[in-house]
């Protein structure tokens, strides 16, 4: 077997690793995403007060809005949160 040529940097074959690694990785969390949106859309009883969709444009960043909770110096206030998953 002829001798390996050293490269500056990470050896091929763990590049390629690391590189499909991080496909599965966002090829998990979108189904995750996913996961949760339906269970918002489809939830029998809407959570009072809380709502979030995700942007047209991404799946990992939501804008959502919370109710300040009754009884609370929060009381009438709705605000308004982005949420940006890696």
């Amino acid at each position: 077997m002829p001798p390996r040529t050293m490269l500056k940097g990470k050896p091929k074959e763990k590049a390629l690793l690391r590189m499909n690694a991080v496909k599965v990785e966002q090829t998990n969390s979108a189904r995750r995403l996913q996961k949760d949106l339906k269970e918002l859309e489809d939830s029998p009883i809407p959570l009072f007060g809380v709502s979030a969709r995700p942007l047209s444009s991404s799946l990992f960043i939501w804008h959502g809005n919370l109710r300040g909770p009754e009884g609370t110096p929060f009381e009438g206030g709705v605000f308004h949160i982005e949420l940006t998953f890696p």
